[in-house]
């Protein structure tokens, strides 16, 4: 490695690493914001807690990585600038591809590095985190089934429990109404009730279906097995993740070929490439991020920053709309459209600056 690239690279380690740390914190931080009131109201182990937003940093790590590379590479050129450095290396010989070459270097190894994170660290923290989740989740649902007391689920379940066991999470005596307009509650009883991740299960229970109000008929009848939700129950919305998929690319490549119908197939498909397209983009950023520095010289090179962070803006909002594509374009189009158009302009602006 020449002393150029060797120099150039050190502008650019700096504000990555600065940068992958701060929008990290910020990530996991807004992440921790949304689970709070959770965590609070249901005394949650602050162990778990640590475990859970830990777990959660690989995610963070995918979407910071990109837009950490498009920081640093427009910082590193615009203090090359700005030290008047960047005319002396043109002067010297040195061409724009020349001098985007450490950066494009560095913009492949971040994206090699984001793949690594998305292929065999996130899923398997992400797998975790749901586990850690669905705890809170049954602790959250068990906190609010208090005994003997009524609880609403969502419009229609109103619950009762005589006892509580929050270790084991078994809900004794349990009485559900389901609140019907304009005829009575049909009443579920059951001795013993289980409550998971999705509610209340209840087995070998016994239903009761009363008649209109001035007939007095009631039906009566078992259960053998049927479950309440209560996602809403507690104020938990059933956990707070990014959306980032936990599938790894051989996988969904798996789940594509498996699809039942062609639509199915589409979206796996369209999963699988635009988890590509996103480690990729480091890449595509290190190249963007120099002709947008390169356009804003002198008095003008921290506008090029944010230039930068503009085009950074505008890339991770056409992955908001993305999937909407996909359903009218092929889904290997949709996924890798916005790193192509943004590859293809960087390299004719780098060419005319050459």
């Amino acid at each position: 490695m020449k002393l150029l690239d060797r120099y150039i690279l050190s502008e650019i380690v700096p504000p990555f690493l600065v940068g992958v740390a701060s929008f990290v914190v910020l990530i996991v931080g807004h992440l921790l914001y949304q689970i709070v009131g959770i965590v609070i109201e249901n005394r949650i182990p602050l162990r778990t807690v640590a475990e859970y937003v830990t777990l959660q940093v690989p995610n963070a790590l995918i979407l910071a990585i990109p837009v950490s590379t498009l920081l640093a590479v427009a910082l590193g050129i615009n203090r090359l600038s700005r030290e008047a450095e960047l005319p002396a290396l043109r002067m010297a010989g040195a061409g724009s591809f020349r001098l985007m070459a450490p950066a494009a270097l560095f913009g492949l190894l971040a994206s090699a590095g984001s793949l690594y994170v998305s292929e065999y660290v996130q899923p398997q923290a992400d797998r975790r985190a749901r586990q850690i989740q669905t705890t809170m989740a049954i602790k959250a649902h068990l906190t609010a089934l208090r005994p003997r007391q009524f609880v609403q689920v969502a419009d229609q379940w109103a619950l009762v429990a005589e006892h509580v066991e929050p270790g084991s999470g078994v809900v004794q005596g349990l009485q559900a109404y389901k609140l019907q307009p304009g005829i009575l509650p049909l009443l579920l009883q059951a001795e013993r009730a289980t409550v998971s991740d999705r509610g209340v299960v209840i087995e070998n229970g016994q239903v009761w279906v009363m008649g209109l109000p001035n007939r007095g008929d009631v039906t009566e009848g078992p259960v053998a097995r049927t479950t309440i939700a209560i996602r809403e129950l507690g104020g938990t919305s059933g956990g707070a993740g990014l959306a980032v998929e936990n599938m790894t690319v051989r996988e969904l490549a798996v789940e594509a070929r498996r699809a039942p119908t062609p639509q199915a197939a589409g979206q796996s498909w369209f999963r699988l490439h635009a988890r590509l397209a996103l480690a990729l983009a480091s890449l595509v950023f290190a190249l963007a991020a120099g002709p947008v520095a390169f356009a804003f010289r002198g008095g003008q090179a921290i506008v090029g920053v944010l230039a930068a962070l503009i085009v950074g803006f505008v890339y991770y909002l056409g992955m908001l709309w993305a999937p909407m594509l996909s359903r009218s374009l092929p889904p290997a189009l949709a996924a890798w459209a916005e790193d192509v158009v943004l590859a293809g302009l960087a390299l004719l602006v780098l060419w005319r600056l050459r």
